[in-house]
């Protein structure tokens, strides 16, 4: 009997069809490590803005000289090298810039720290990692002072180290430095960056690129359970070249607006790596949820490209003052993270005149697996795109693992040079999510005839109700239609005779008078009857990571501490 080729087989010609003209479904990922991304884009634009924070403005020389100093100085001083784990609690700034392509250098491993974690949630974290070292924000330098009683050393800084003598002066005004924060004490272990950055030049270390990590992720992954996904030079660099091949306009430098967090692996893909490896300009924004501040570096600035998140766009066109800013600049926007309201993107575009696409990405992928093409004609709105060059996916059955028919639901695998090794330290789970190269995803999507991947919904995030699957995502599209919505985010709820029920949290525009009731009969006008939400609770606004995701288990965790009942139609 002749073996009959599998779906994500005979879907390679579906994508290669639908590939925009000059995007090729394979090409060559160049066998280097992260640093030489900066070192060549130094080499050839070495008098290029790379870095502009609040007017202090930073060439590619002076960046990689600075890199190269904190190098020789985490090597010759501090006695860190390859395979050395340091932390990084700082926000998008230079120092961060300059930490991460340093420890890429040495052969160190970056370990990627939310600057709002609590002590013990670091203190964890580093453990868990064996950090030997961690670069800071003085601000934080009381999370992990008592690293050091563990040989540990800490790295600090401050902001004002890299702002121009005005704008330090407001920064002192704004934050009114508070006379109780302790101060760090420069002895011992702890040490000033900016004396790291002022002299000495290391070799690069040789790095095996396929093998060695230089990056741990932390992610709650398919599971939940936080652990350290383990990113590769091979993977990030695999990624960075994806992305630049994807983007024609990629191939020559612009501007970007480097917004989303750093720490936080799609902020550090698309608004850090991707920048340096197209020697294009980083307008650095500290603080992402200070919309008048990013609005006034868009008209300052006039950046080419916004990587963001939905909670970015909605914050920029329901800003009061938008009209005052242009923002025409924009040519191209990724969103990523969470799922773009159909509504979002059109007010969007409307405001900016340039073209939002959404994509697809995981922390254990480096992060992005697909996008949309950058050609509006090509472009389907609702979905998270095409594979990347080099990336296979297939949907499958996510009980007995056998492919599912094009335009079926399933859980979706990908393959391809940006999927993590594995988890640290974490054999089982790592051999719970792969096998044979394909990563579990742990999301539910389907492809259409022409190859585009549409999600619906996490696995995790599935209510059933009535013996039926729901999907979130599709009831907080619907709310998303009615013009008194803000922000919508469905959860499932015990219910006796349903098993579960759906509860919607939203937030409604300033002013609106509507009701529980109102909602529930204009969302039941388009569900099926399991598909109606039981109840609506509404709220000022959602609990969301700094990157903006929605943190449902905490809407859950509320549930079930201060459960209600909503009016039902």
């Amino acid at each position: 009997m002749v073996e009959q080729p599998s779906a994500a087989a005979s879907m390679e010609e579906v994508w290669k069809k639908s590939y925009p003209e000059g995007n090729q479904r394979n090409i060559e990922i160049p066998d280097s490590s992260v640093y030489d991304l900066l070192a060549d884009s130094a080499s050839k634009h070495p008098d290029s803005t790379a870095l502009i924070l609040f007017g202090k403005k930073i060439t590619y020389r002076k960046l990689l000289a600075m890199v190269d100093a904190l190098a020789f100085n985490l090597k010759e001083r501090l006695r860190l090298f390859k395979d050395s784990k340091i932390g990084l609690i700082l926000p998008n700034s230079p120092q961060y810039v300059i930490s991460f392509f340093a420890i890429a250098k040495i052969g160190g491993v970056v370990v990627q720290t939310n600057p709002i974690y609590t002590e013990t949630e670091i203190l964890n974290e580093y453990k868990t990692t064996e950090a030997s070292a961690v670069i800071t924000l003085d601000m934080y330098y009381p999370k992990v002072k008592n690293l050091t009683k563990d040989g540990v050393s800490i790295i600090v800084t401050s902001i004002k180290d890299f702002l121009t003598p005005l704008a330090s002066m407001v920064y002192s005004r704004r934050t009114k430095n508070d006379p109780k924060q302790e101060k760090p004490v420069f002895e011992d272990r702890v040490f000033r960056f900016k004396d790291l950055i002022k002299s000495g030049s290391a070799p690069a270390e040789r790095v095996e690129t396929k093998l060695d990590p230089v990056l741990f992720q932390f992610t709650g992954g398919t599971t939940g359970v936080p652990k350290a996904a383990m990113l590769s030079h091979r993977n990030l660099v695999a990624n960075a070249t994806q992305l630049k091949a994807w983007h024609s306009s990629l191939r020559e430098p612009g501007k970007f607006m480097s917004t989303l967090p750093f720490f936080h692996v799609y902020g550090m893909m698309t608004s850090l790596i991707l920048p340096v490896t197209t020697a294009s300009t980083m307008i650095l924004v500290p603080d992402p949820r200070d919309t008048e501040t990013l609005l006034k570096l868009i008209k300052k600035y006039k950046p080419d490209y916004l990587p963001g998140v939905p909670t970015l766009y909605k914050s920029i066109i329901n800003h009061p003052n938008l009209k005052k800013f242009d923002l025409k600049s924009i040519k191209v926007c990724v969103s990523g993270g969470a799922a773009l309201p159909v509504d979002t993107l059109k007010r969007f575009e409307e405001a900016t005149g340039g073209l939002l696409i959404e994509g697809y990405g995981l922390s254990e992928t480096s992060p992005v697996i697909a996008a949309n093409p950058v050609d509006r004609s090509k472009r389907r709105v609702g979905s998270v795109g095409l594979p990347l060059s080099n990336t296979e996916f297939k949907v499958v059955n996510p009980y007995s693992l056998q492919e599912v028919p094009v335009g079926e639901e399933g859980e979706i695998f990908v393959r391809g040079p940006q999927v993590m090794l594995g988890y640290w330290r974490s054999e089982s789970e790592t051999a719970g999510v792969m096998e044979d190269g394909w990563l579990r995803t742990g999301d539910i999507g389907r492809f259409d005839k022409d190859g585009y991947l549409y999600l619906v919904d996490r696995k995790k995030d599935m209510i059933i109700s009535s013996g039926y699957n729901v999907y979130p995502r599709e009831i907080e599209e619907v709310f998303y239609r009615h013009p008194d919505v803000i922000e919508a985010a469905a959860i499932g709820v015990p219910d006796e005779r349903r098993g579960q029920s759906v509860k919607v949290y939203v937030v409604k525009k300033e002013g609106s008078s509507i009701t529980e009731q109102e909602l529930m009969a204009f969302a039941s006008k388009q569900l099926a009857p399991y598909k109606r939400p039981r109840s609506v609770e509404f709220k000022k606004d959602l609990p969301r990571t700094l990157v903006g995701k929605v943190l449902k288990r905490e809407l859950r965790t509320d549930q079930t501490r201060n459960p209600r009942v909503g009016r039902r139609p």
